[in-house]
């Protein structure tokens, strides 16, 4: 798998009773974003941020997105959490 950073831009923050989930802004609108949370939605808004995940070729093979204020704070993620 391979790292993937995005530039800063708009996502959808859900949090729930299912963790946090993030959804780009740029696809979903926040309602859409709301709707397919799996679980009780406690509070949900659009934020500013890079967004880091790990993907493979194919279009299921990645991780959830998480969304950070810096891009070095993304790297950092994707460096302690799958190296």
């Amino acid at each position: 798998m391979q790292k993937e950073i995005t530039e800063k831009q708009q996502w959808h923050k859900i949090d729930g009773s299912n963790g946090i989930d993030y959804s780009p802004a740029d696809i979903f609108s926040l309602e859409e974003a709301k709707d397919d949370y799996i679980g009780e939605v406690w509070e949900a808004k659009t934020i500013w941020g890079y967004g880091a995940r790990m993907t493979a070729s194919g279009y299921l093979d990645c991780t959830d997105w998480a969304v950070f204020d810096t891009e070095k704070e993304a790297v950092n993620y994707l460096d302690e959490t799958y190296d």
